[in-house]
């Protein structure tokens, strides 16, 4: 378990932002972010 509430330090990865970049996103309401509908 990670706990980053007070995490103001740590920076993200190259490869963490382009995670961020390339995700689908969607209305989880409308069932059309992926990432919701998969869990």
């Amino acid at each position: 378990m990670h706990d980053f509430y007070s995490d103001t330090k740590t920076k993200p990865t190259a490869e963490m932002r382009r995670a961020v970049l390339d995700c689908v996103v969607g209305d989880e309401q409308k069932n059309e972010d992926p990432t919701t509908t998969e869990l």
